[in-house]
């Protein structure tokens, strides 16, 4: 089987040392050649090394500058680094490690150590390489039984619901697109991971439901206080699940926000709301952001006590309130942004009706044929 060579790059501004390490190396590995720190940062822009030999003393930019520079860019960071020296000085010796380099080549050169050298690090950084690999699968496999006991979860929460995928698939893509909108606003609290973590997490938000009896999750008519009371309590019932969950396998940032988007998201931003009644900035941001997707879900869903609204609707009563429902109940950052993004949503909600009418269909063709 062929195998590709693998490269080197020599940067030394005495020609002498380049043509001898040039020489020590091209029998064995490709090898590329630079006088200057300059013309090496050119040369990195277009071959990616396996390894770099890098001379420490030369003029302009020098080798313990150039190794700063390349293990702070994300292309050349993991490439290993070898100074080129004369100097035996340890403070010096001190100094290129604390860099990021990884050996020191010494002159006069021996050609056995140092292409024996060079072949042990290439040998570390495949195993790094294959390693690193390993972690990735092993990440993506435990990303994907996250995402299958995220989903188990949602749907156990809203089992008794025909509605349950889709509503789950809602309520994780309204939540991204309003967190973007919002970015700008909170960079530090909406970065890009926990964006992906607050959309995962919003899903759970009503897992305290397995909670409440059918008869009242259920009833068509109005409820009583009582039965109002019991559903408020839903909050509080997922807030403990989590808890409860994180005790068994520990505390982390995703559990963290699904705790508050459970316990929080029927808290309002005027204090109207439940099952603490706090206001404004004590609510969690995650929380006035799933706010306003879980009234706009609600209003577009058809339930057992009432039919689904239109989009405009939906947007009227959010914007400007009903009976029931008023603006003041939403971080108006927040509403300011629903709005922005409205068309946005009403784009989601169809995308998902057709391919909820369009999977029934085939079902029902399915069943038809067996």
């Amino acid at each position: 089987m062929y195998m590709e060579k693998q490269e080197v790059l020599i940067v030394d501004d005495d020609e002498i040392n380049l043509k001898m390490l040039s020489s020590i190396c091209k029998k064995d590995w490709k090898t590329y050649t630079a006088n200057t720190a300059e013309h090496a940062l050119k040369l990195l822009g277009d071959v990616k090394p396996d390894i770099i030999l890098l001379d420490v003393v030369m003029p302009g930019i020098d080798g313990f500058e150039l190794c700063s520079i390349l293990k702070k860019r994300r292309q050349t960071k993991n490439i290993p680094i070898f100074f080129i020296t004369a100097d035996t000085d340890k403070v010096n010796e001190k100094k290129g490690l604390s860099v990021g380099a990884v050996d020191y080549l010494t002159k006069p050169f021996n050609a056995e150590v140092v292409k024996s050298r060079i072949r042990n690090q290439l040998e570390l950084e495949k195993y790094r390489k294959n390693l690193e690999h390993l972690v990735k699968l092993k990440t993506l496999e435990l990303e994907n039984t996250k995402e299958a006991l995220i989903a188990a979860m949602a749907i156990m929460a809203e089992y008794r619901d025909n509605d349950t995928g889709m509503h789950i698939k809602r309520t994780g893509y309204y939540f991204k697109c309003l967190a973007c909108r919002l970015k700008e606003k909170f960079p530090e609290k909406l970065n890009d991971n926990n964006i992906d973590l607050m959309s995962q997490s919003a899903t759970l938000h009503d897992i305290g439901k397995v909670g409440i009896t059918d008869k009242i999750l259920l009833k068509c008519g109005d409820l009583t206080g009582k039965e109002y009371n019991a559903i408020k309590n839903h909050t509080l019932i997922g807030r403990d699940i989590l808890k409860r969950t994180e005790e068994f396998i520990g505390p982390s940032k995703f559990l963290r926000f699904a705790r508050e988007i459970v316990e929080f998201h029927h808290e309002r931003y005027d204090g109207a709301g439940y099952p603490h009644g706090i206001k404004g900035e004590e609510i969690p941001l995650s929380a006035q952001i799933m706010s306003i997707i879980d009234v706009y879900d609600a209003l577009r869903s058809k339930r057992p006590y009432k039919k689904a609204m239109s989009h405009k609707e939906a947007v009227k009563i959010i914007t400007i309130g009903d009976d029931r429902i008023k603006p003041s109940f939403f971080s108006p950052l927040v509403l300011n942004a629903f709005i922005e993004c409205a068309s946005d949503f009403e784009y989601i909600h169809l995308e998902l009706q057709e391919k909820k009418e369009k999977d029934h269909s085939v079902n029902t063709t399915k069943q038809t044929l067996m």
